[in-house]
């Protein structure tokens, strides 16, 4: 992969400017065509011809040259970007959570920081992981180089500071002396000093080269959250959790003075290149401006719609770059304030930003385990989304496959056509987030949950809000409709289901057991049976036309999140956060099978006879036959663990798979067929019941709302 980017570069460079600006375009479109899918190329290098080419923007020339090679079997291509947006490249390798990043002096190198408690080095040219530095204990809190490049440190949750050779990986040192945990650590301009903020609520100062720790600056009233040096070393900035900014003489560890006006944590501050200015990023979802010489406040900048995590100017002095857990990285001009543009790509809460020495680029970090590499030259403007402008919360197919509903944070629904993938309305009622919809029998109409504690009725049709269910006190986090339409049953918050009267929207009943939040619902096939799962680790079986608890069946260890009948009404299966799916018997309330998974996931149904049940998870193969023993008492009937198999089903068409990067042919576990990119990978997602796993429907946490269409193809034919 490196070596066919050294290539195109090359050939870039002795191609003449005049005479060859098509390939020269060629050749640009291809680097960003490599780069955007160089982790996928280097393991399945035939998905270069598949993924690729499917998710490639519809003006990429590569597209355009090699969309021939499309595979037949998708009948319905989604909806793409019109042309590349300003992330040159995404970097995948951490496991968790990335808490910092930092460019080396000399562009060429990034390191992050992980809660997987390492630290990697990228060459950034080629998109590669070139080193992973291993030694701490608990998670990487803060990465920084010293400005020769030679060396980085390294703050940690485990409460030390390490210092590592940037060439070879190896540690050098470790400093210890704070009693909390290291939230962040900056060198000094000429590499003689680190400073150090803790959880201890104090500003450390350390002697690079013998590892001395020089001076404890004292007087935050809460945990440091951020430390800066200026350019000049003299001065040393921190941010706390007591909402103030404190100057400090680095030569005395005196306070200089004290900057106060942000109304929660600051989580960030950055000096100027010219000492001149201070920035400070907040949790209260402000940008402030600072002069350092005074301490006043010279501008407050608002366009967050969450916690700032991370500041930085660019080193010219002319913008700030902020990164926020709404999930976008702002840049502003720092004379006027106004913002410049917003990079929007991550799929969760952005945690640390930084420009690179030149400011042609910026990378960021996120709570999705990525870092990006984005031009901070290009200024395009931003790209209209299909979708939604805030993360899809739950999507639904209708039962005919023709229509699709997705339901947003942004306090919308939206329906789609799903031959076309194209939007067709956008129904407008709720306060807040939407949590849940469904399709009701012939799909004229849909019924939607919301944190705004309603559920409302909606004409798909037209698009106009039929009927407002009131009664629940908290948010609505589950809705289902039984099999003939005349009910409605919605769980919630408040810790009740109720039973509505789908034509009139009349309440018929409240279900009251469940100690905590309610998590799902479900009816019986039969709609004579109600299911629900709960944060109280119980599933409860309800009488529907009475509303009589039946049956409580405890044995999880954490919160149940989601709860399925079997066809024939004999079994339910329950998934947990205590990372088992259970199967339990509707008659004795015994568990009768239990199965391992690596994370809490959700069950999705059981196949035609009832011999398999199909969970996020994959397949699995329930082990018995017999209907008595669904009926008996015996104790070693009550819990059969078992690790959860490879099983395989073609009837199940097209799905995703458990690590939500691939789709895959014959259930979630079935063959791995195209490649998701980063920004096309689910939050939440549904398939077609008719035929199963024709259409595919992706919502992802920008917004974007995926369609797929797909025919008849030999993967199924192998399975």
């Amino acid at each position: 992969m490196a070596e066919s980017i050294g290539l195109i570069d090359e050939l870039h460079s002795i191609v003449d400017v005049e005479k060859g600006s098509q390939v020269i375009r060629f050749l640009s479109d291809a680097k960003r065509f490599i780069l955007g899918h160089r982790w996928i190329i280097d393991i399945a290098p035939l998905q270069l011809y598949a993924s690729a080419i499917v998710f490639a923007p519809e003006e990429s020339i590569v597209r355009q040259t090699f969309k021939r090679h499309i595979p037949e079997w998708i009948s319905l291509l989604p909806h793409v970007d019109l042309d590349w947006n300003e992330v040159l490249q995404t970097l995948e390798g951490h496991m968790s959570s990335i808490r910092s990043v930092v460019f080396s002096k000399d562009g060429t190198l990034v390191a992050s920081g992980s809660d997987d408690n390492t630290i990697k080095i990228w060459d950034v040219a080629a998109g590669r992981e070139q080193l992973t530095l291993v030694g701490h204990t608990k998670s990487v809190s803060s990465v920084v180089f010293s400005s020769d490049g030679t060396l980085i440190a390294s703050g940690s949750c485990d409460k030390t500071i390490k210092i590592w050779n940037a060439a070879t990986g190896k540690e050098q040192r470790t400093l210890v002396g704070h009693a909390q945990s290291v939230s962040s650590v900056a060198f000094s301009e000429d590499g003689t000093l680190i400073a150090s903020g803790s959880y201890d609520n104090t500003v450390k100062i350390w002697n690079v080269v013998t590892g001395d720790e020089e001076q404890t600056i004292e007087g935050h009233t809460n945990w440091v959250r951020s430390v800066a040096f200026s350019n000049d070393g003299t001065l040393v900035a921190s941010g706390s959790r007591d909402n103030t900014i404190k100057i400090w003489k680095v030569a005395t560890g005196k306070e200089q003075r004290t900057l106060v006006g942000h109304t929660q944590s600051i989580s960030s501050v950055a000096f100027s290149k010219d000492g001149t200015l201070l920035a400070s990023g907040s949790y209260d979802s402000t940008v402030k401006i600072w002069n350092v010489a005074t301490g006043d406040e010279e501008q407050t900048i608002e366009g967050h719609t969450n916690w700032v995590s991370s500041v930085v100017f660019s080193n010219d002095g002319r913008l700030i770059a902020s990164g926020s857990w709404d999930m976008t990285v702002k840049i502003w001009k720092v004379a006027t304030g106004e913002k410049e543009r917003t990079l929007k790509d991550h799929a969760h809460s952005v945690s640390c930003v930084v420009f690179s020495k030149d400011d042609r680029f910026i990378a960021s970090g996120s709570w999705d385990c990525t870092i990006k590499v984005w031009s901070a030259m290009m200024g395009k403007e931003e790209q209209a989304n299909d979708g939604h402008i805030d993360p899809v919360r739950c999507v639904v197919v209708s039962k005919d496959g023709t229509l699709v509903a997705s339901g947003s944070s942004d306090k919308t629904i939206k329906i789609w056509n799903a031959a076309t993938g194209k939007e067709q309305r956008t129904l407008v009622g709720h306060t807040q987030s939407v949590s849940s919809v469904v399709f009701l029998n012939d799909g004229t109409f849909i019924a939607s949950g919301s944190h705004d504690r309603t559920v409302k009725i909606w004409n798909a049709m037209t698009g106009k809000e039929q009927q407002t269910l009131i009664g629940h006190t908290g948010p609505v986090s589950s809705i289902v409709v039984s099999k003939d339409g005349t009910l409605i049953a919605s769980g919630s918050y408040d810790k009740m289901i109720k039973i509505w009267d789908a034509a009139t929207g009349k309440e018929q009943r409240t279900l009251v057991g469940h100690v905590q939040a309610v998590r799902s619902v479900v009816f019986s096939k039969d709609g004579t049976l109600i299911a629900s799962a709960s944060d109280d680790k119980m599933i409860k079986i309800w009488d529907a036309a009475t509303g009589k608890e039946r049956r409580t069946l405890e044995g999880h260890g954490s919160s149940v999140i989601s709860v399925v009948f079997s066809n024939d009404g004999m079994l339910i299966a329950s998934g947990s956060y205590d990372r088992t799916i259970k199967v339990w018997s509707v008659v004795t309330g015994n568990n009768v099978q239990s199965f391992n998974t690596s994370r809490g996931t959700d069950v999705l149904f059981f196949n035609e006879d009832d011999s398999v049940l199909v969970t996020r998870a994959g397949c699995l193969s329930l082990g018995f036959r017999d209907i008595s023993m669904l009926q008996s008492s015996k104790s070693e009937l009550e819990l059969d663990t078992a690790e959860i198999g490879k099983r395989v089903d073609a009837k199940l068409g097209f799905g995703i798979d458990y690590g939500n990067t691939w789709i895959t042919a014959g259930g979630p576990n079935g063959h791995r067929v195209l490649w998701l990119p980063p920004n096309f990978r689910p939050w939440v997602s549904s398939t077609s019941t008719e035929p199963p796993g024709s259409v595919l429907v992706i919502g992802c946490p920008s917004g974007r709302v995926v369609i797929m269409g797909f025919g008849e193809s030999s993967f199924l034919d192998e399975v």
